[in-house]
């Protein structure tokens, strides 16, 4: 998988994850590793650096992201999404297209950041926590939340 993208410099975003060949509608772009996991308790005791790229998996259970898919930046118009723990193509994805996906779709923590997406759809205002993002927002949306998520949260 890690031959099908690439990481590389992505503006003020920093690093992103590119597309080194074209992906359809629907494929697989990669898994997401959840070997390292840690419970939400001792998501303090991780460097900041660490904290702010780990990934609710379910029952107060994170993991630590790994190379590449730690590197997949945020987009409010995005062109892949979280599914069973990996990431698939929500439309064609271009060679060397950026590969990007809502954070707002997978968290369940009450967190916020500034969107620098510039797309014509842009929130400006990320919230991180999905059940108290806009009730309009998830309803377009819900089929791209997993649905282990989605159990947990409902």
């Amino acid at each position: 998988m890690m031959a099908d993208v690439l990481i590389k410099d992505s503006g003020k975003k920093g690093k992103g994850v590119f597309a080194s060949r074209d992906f359809k509608q629907g494929e697989l772009i990669l898994t997401i590793d959840t070997s390292a996991t840690i419970h939400k308790d001792n998501l303090q005791y991780l460097p900041l650096e660490e904290q702010n790229h780990t990934m609710y998996i379910g029952k107060k259970k994170y993991t630590v992201m790994k190379s590449p898919e730690r590197y997949v930046n945020h987009s409010c118009k995005p062109n892949a999404y979280l599914k069973d723990y990996a990431l698939f193509s929500k439309r064609a994805i271009r060679k060397g297209e950026e590969i990007t996906c809502d954070y707002s779709l997978s968290s369940v923590d009450p967190w916020e950041m500034e969107c620098n997406c510039k797309s014509k759809l842009c929130r400006h205002l990320i919230r991180g926590n999905l059940l108290q993002t806009d009730a309009a927002f998830l309803k377009i949306n819900r089929k791209y939340i997993p649905k282990w998520l989605l159990a947990e949260v409902e």
